[in-house]
């Protein structure tokens, strides 16, 4: 590797970024901009590296500076609307999906998070719309239709909302989340029969799941909930293996989670 080069410093931090190897990656990126202060790419891959290390505020000045070098970078103005997102900003979160949009309708991930940001405002009908553009654009976008269920579940309208989770399922197969709410929507529909057979679906794909990845869904759940559950259904926290006792955590969680958060799809 050329060490003067930013082109292959920013090509260091994009494979260690993909690693989940996030503050290498950073420090790549820093490299890259002392040599190169104006490189477009590595200012627009910065932001997303320190929102996974949850530096949110540090994230936003990151996209606000790729947006300077490159005013009409969609994928800049996307960063910024989802940085937002995370501050729950949602206002602005909005204006920048929409500036993303005006410069290129046809990403249809602008669309979704757009959608995503709708929702979080109770905008629901605004959202599905939102939802249904990204999905024109791309119809098998697995994130696309999980949130047009979600979406439709919100107003109430189960049946579409298993239509949608249906199409999901069919992207993304063994998708745990999808599993989850497909799980809830059927018993919304006292669908019981259908149900029983996702929740088996469920448990397998929790047996199968790695223990880092059972963490991760583990971590975004709401705690106060699960310890509530686990104390009244007198689970003994201290007899369970790990993969036992997040396999307990599911098998309860199952029972009362309608809207996972959307952050997870």
């Amino acid at each position: 590797m050329n060490p003067n080069s930013d082109q292959a410093w920013t090509n260091r931090g994009v494979t260690l970024d993909k690693l989940k190897r996030y503050e290498e990656a950073l420090s790549a990126y820093d490299r890259a901009i002392e040599i190169n202060p104006n490189n477009e790419r590595t200012r627009t891959r910065r932001g997303p590296t320190l929102d996974k290390l949850k530096r949110y505020k540090e994230a936003l000045q990151a996209d606000d500076r790729a947006i300077k070098i490159n005013p009409n970078s969609d994928q800049a103005w996307i960063n910024r609307g989802l940085t937002l997102d995370k501050l729950t900003i949602y206002e602005e979160a909005l204006n920048a999906y929409d500036r993303a949009i005006e410069i290129n309708p046809n990403n249809d991930f602008s669309w979704v998070h757009r959608g995503i940001t709708l929702d979080k405002l109770k905008r629901y009908e605004e959202a599905l719309k939102a939802y249904d553009r990204a999905i024109e654009i791309n119809p098998n976008s697995h994130k696309s239709w999980l949130a047009y269920s979600f979406g439709l579940a919100r107003l109430n309208r189960y049946e579409e909302a298993l239509r949608a989770c249906n199409r999901a399922v069919d992207i993304e197969s063994n998708d745990l989340d999808t599993w989850l709410f497909r799980y809830r929507v059927l018993k919304n529909l006292k669908f019981n029969e259908e149900a029983f057979e996702a929740k088996k679906r469920i448990q397998y794909l929790i047996k199968k799941s790695d223990q880092s990845n059972l963490s991760k869904v583990v971590e975004n759940t709401n705690k106060n909930k699960v310890s509530l559950l686990l104390k009244i259904k007198c689970i003994p926290w201290g007899k369970l293996f790990p993969t036992s006792f997040l396999l307990a955590i599911f098998l309860i969680v199952i029972e009362f989670v309608f809207f996972l958060t959307l952050s997870l799809i």
